[in-house]
């Protein structure tokens, strides 16, 4: 695939996501190897400094072996995402800068997938040393990871060198997945295991099938069509439903957003006391990979019925998003709020154990996020206020209906315009690239 050499319009939209695009390399990408390859923090202080863990606190696992609350916590998660952005933004322009960034990310999923010893284990970011890394990854990592690595190899930037190393990753980390049941390794004996694609879910649903058909594609190995069809077919454990049904009906049968909702409000942000939910809620940011999964399907299958159903699905989704991106109160960011945040999370190691198990990792986490909250309320804030709208923007986008892009225009342009993004602490704004170079395509 070449890119197009189109000249972008030179209207608020655009020009605020060429800022996001200057200020997340500003500030949020760290270069393990003397930018060689590039991987996306979580968040850094204004000026762009930012505590990476040693290596030995990867090691003991500080401030938790999950890296929750510390800035690598999730490096495959914004890369792979992340790197559809620049892939578009590359194909849409030309633009020599962004193949190159292009490039950077893709290099950084690879080093991500290359740094463990286990098999199929793809770490969360990497530390100060340019190797150190937390030892438990996730499935929210990993599904993004051949995200963005399926992207990469079909987007013409790739020679056959490093298309056949990416390739050979992709399926040997597919065929340890399917060793393991579905679940993703971690790089520690002791921790066996964290994250699954098993759930009766159209989260777990799309993840798993998606994976199962790139591979195919990606090997032609029909071993890979066999097993998605056979898992597309099947009912999960505790399900009345099949793979396939699930990803027709999207998420609008699950619980919505914990952020749908009145309990996060400006005041309950800066008092940095998460309430409880009413039951489990997957946010926009973690199932939006989920989403751009579907979206993929729906691309690759040939089979009408099976592709009516992936379209059916998406367009559940974007429609349910369209209606929380559409509420004002939900998007109504602040930027000249005062809520405070420090990056330095070392404080969180006052809590810090030992542990021994996956179990301990979040029994330790799940205290420190208390302290971080109170410390640091702005995480909640930005949540709420930028990163699950502009998330449930890219919903919209990806469901490729150009009708509904026409009718959402306003909001998301609305969006992408209301941040002052130098003055943002996380990065996840990222995603307004992803939403733009996704929306222009279809009239936005």
């Amino acid at each position: 695939m070449e890119a197009r050499q189109t000249a972008l319009p030179h209207d608020a939209a655009a020009l605020a996501v060429d800022r996001a695009h200057e200020e997340i390399w500003r500030r949020f990408v760290h270069w393990p190897d003397d930018h060689d390859c590039g991987i996306v923090l979580d968040y850094a202080d204004l000026d762009g400094s930012v505590p990476l863990p040693t290596p030995e606190e990867c090691r003991l696992g500080k401030p938790n072996a999950l890296a929750w609350w510390s800035p690598p916590e999730n490096g495959a998660f914004f890369n792979g995402l992340y790197l559809d952005g620049l892939l578009n933004r590359w194909q849409t322009t030309g633009d020599e800068q962004a193949r190159l960034r292009a490039k950077q990310i893709a290099r950084g999923l690879v080093r991500l997938a290359e740094v463990g010893n286990t098999p199929g284990f793809i770490a969360r970011g990497i530390g100060a040393d340019g190797a150190g890394h937390h030892l438990i990854g996730s499935d929210d990592q990993t599904i993004p990871w051949f995200y963005g690595m399926w992207k990469y190899v079909n987007s013409g930037l790739c020679d056959e060198e490093e298309r056949g190393r990416i390739v050979k990753l992709y399926a040997g980390t597919a065929e340890a997945i399917r060793a393991g049941g579905w679940r993703m390794p971690c790089d520690r004996q002791g921790y066996a295991y964290r994250g699954t694609f098993e759930e009766p879910s159209f989260r777990d649903a799309a993840r798993l099938l998606f994976m199962l058909k790139s591979t195919a594609v990606l090997t032609g190995d029909a071993k890979w069509q066999e097993l998605y069809l056979a898992a597309g077919e099947e009912k999960a454990d505790g399900s009345d439903k099949t793979r396939f049904e699930w990803c027709a009906g999207g998420i609008v049968d699950e619980p919505g957003s914990y952020y749908e909702s009145d309990l996060l409000t400006p005041a309950v942000c800066a008092s940095g006391v998460h309430p409880p939910a009413p039951d489990r809620r997957w946010p926009y940011w973690i199932t939006a990979s989920s989403q751009a999964a579907l979206r993929e399907l729906m691309l690759l299958e040939d089979d009408p019925q099976r592709k009516a159903m992936f379209r059916s699905g998406l367009a559940a989704n974007a429609r349910r998003a369209f209606a929380y991106i559409a509420n004002e109160a939900y998007v109504a960011y602040d930027n000249d709020n005062t809520i405070p945040f420090d990056p330095d999370w070392r404080f969180l190691n006052e809590w810090w154990e030992p542990q021994e198990s996956v179990a301990d990792a979040l029994r330790v986490a799940g205290v420190q996020i208390r302290e971080w909250n109170k410390r640091s309320p702005r995480k909640l804030y930005e949540g709420q206020y930028m990163r699950e709208p502009l998330f449930a923007a890219w919903f919209v986008t990806l469901a490729g209906d150009p009708a509904l892009v026409a009718e959402a225009r306003d909001a998301i342009r609305r969006l992408l315009t209301q941040y002052e993004w130098s003055g943002l602490y996380y990065s996840l704004f990222f995603i307004a690239e992803c939403v733009y170079f996704e929306g222009l395509r279809l009239g936005l």
